[in-house]
């Protein structure tokens, strides 16, 4: 079982920037073998526990038994198995599982809040299956999380590797070789936008762009010395082949961000990088704001195309693809505004849009979801399902942060785990502002992957201490 699990992971986390049908697919079999060896288990340990009852019983007359010798009910029983599945603890009141559920119940209701057809609805209360799977991501990794696990990272950066240099080609050559020469690739001055494997820009940004922080983290924390005392190779004292991957993906997928010519995450990377050397220390900040200014102006001198399209950003009169955002931006307030419990139904605000479109005496406007994962949870889930879902994304900001502050500094590659999982929602989150990088499932997939780490990560550095 471990090593078809481990197999099924390593092949997810290789495919994370490259192919959604082999995450989506993959990570079923991970929930299919979640479910079954979770039931299993669960039904071998409460057969032993009938038995030990029966025997007690067997032995003291059951109308003089204490309760302690009552075999607790099966309502009981299983009530306990999944609180063992639960992402936050006692401590802390299963705050985000809650949270998380919340959000999920209100996503059913507003499935049926604007009811158009059955079809329409399941489809809206589908979208909740991502919980199922952040629950089996996280039981296999509490349960196989380890420090051989390390050099297993070298397949997300190779992954990324590939992604990158594909995207790079596209922009050079405005060839997309996987979905032929009909295929329209939008342009950025004399240079094409970099799709890589996606059908959109956007989605491949955000998607490439968590795995950067994740690759940059763990040569700052963990390269140095890793490669001090790794080996070359594929086994598990093969860590210098993992800090080479990383040191390629690096800049790699540094330059395939910039190669998408999406603005939302110039300025999600630009905040990534500034968070950055304030995470590693003071002494870290000087020396990186003057090394990314360097960068960025040298990056302007030799690509005025690039140059120009983040400039753009500040275009808020001429430029159509910043003034549409602020008309929908509008338009989906104000459906919150007249929703402002659950929200009109997550999806529904997409084509809703349009009537208040004609109520605000905009032309024109783009019938879209909300370009912001904010306005999108407003819109479509309204106050309550916002707070449950920034409830949930915030634990998860300060897990991330609370790990790296807490963690031993020796234990290079938790440490660096944990800083770069939460750049990479720092990136994430910023993005949101004004694209719903939530919703988009090759993002929504690493995010997930991301979080379940997390959580193992915290009940593995609760063990006794272990320098890794």
């Amino acid at each position: 079982m471990k090593n078809w699990v481990l197999g099924l992971f390593l092949v997810f986390t290789m495919f994370l920037t490259i192919s959604l049908w082999v995450m989506e697919n993959v990570g079923w079999a991970l929930f299919a073998l979640f479910l079954w060896s979770f039931l299993r288990e669960g039904l071998k340990e409460r057969r032993a526990q009938q038995e030990i009852y029966g025997k007690s019983n067997g032995r003291t007359h059951w109308p003089a038994a204490p309760r302690s010798d009552f075999l607790p009910s099966a309502w009981t029983f299983w009530r306990g198995q999944f609180r063992k599945l639960a992402l936050g603890s006692e401590q802390d009141r299963f705050v985000v599982d809650k949270a998380l559920w919340v959000f999920a119940l209100i996503v059913v209701i507003g499935a049926f809040n604007n009811f158009e057809s059955w079809g329409r609805s399941i489809d809206i209360i589908g979208y909740n299956r991502w919980t199922l799977l952040l629950y089996s991501h996280v039981y296999w990794l509490r349960r196989y999380f380890s420090p051989a696990v390390e050099q297993r990272m070298l397949w997300p950066f190779f992954g990324a590797i590939v992604a990158g240099v594909y995207g790079l080609h596209q922009t050079f050559t405005g060839v997309n070789l996987l979905r032929g020469p009909d295929f329209h690739m939008g342009t950025m001055g004399s240079l094409w936008r970099a799709y890589g494997f996606f059908n959109l820009p956007l989605t491949y940004a955000y998607a490439i762009g968590m795995v950067f922080f994740v690759a940059l983290a763990y040569l700052l924390v963990a390269g140095q010395e890793h490669w001090r005392k790794g080996q070359w190779g594929f086994g598990p004292q093969g860590l210098k082949t993992t800090v080479l991957m990383a040191a390629l993906a690096t800049p790699i997928t540094f330059a395939a961000i910039l190669a998408s010519g999406t603005r939302g995450a110039y300025l999600a990377l630009l905040g990534g990088m500034v968070v950055l050397p304030f995470m590693m220390g003071r002494r870290w900040v000087i020396p990186s704001f003057l090394g990314m200014a360097i960068l960025l102006g040298g990056l302007f001198v030799a690509l005025p195309d690039l140059k120009d399209r983040f400039v753009s950003i500040a275009n808020v009169t001429t430029d159509r693809s910043n003034t549409g955002r602020f008309d929908i931006w509008r338009g989906h307030w104000a459906i919150f505004k007249d929703h402002y419990i659950v929200g009109s139904g997550l999806a529904y605000n997409n084509s809703l849009v349009k009537s208040y479109y004609e109520k605000l005496g905009i032309e024109d406007g783009l019938v879209s979801h909300a370009h912001s994962n904010y306005l999108q949870m407003l819109a479509g889930t309204g106050s309550l399902g916002f707070v449950a879902w920034s409830v949930f994304c915030l634990y998860f900001l300060w897990l991330a942060a609370h790990l790296w502050w807490r963690l031993d500094p020796q234990q290079l590659w938790w440490r660096s785990l944990a800083l770069g999982i939460f750049l990479a929602q720092i990136f994430h989150h910023i993005g949101g502002f004004t694209e719903v990088n939530f919703t988009d499932s090759e993002v929504l997939h690493q995010l997930l992957l991301m979080w379940a780490t997390l959580v193992a990560l915290n009940k593995a550095s609760q063990k006794p201490k272990t320098v890794y």
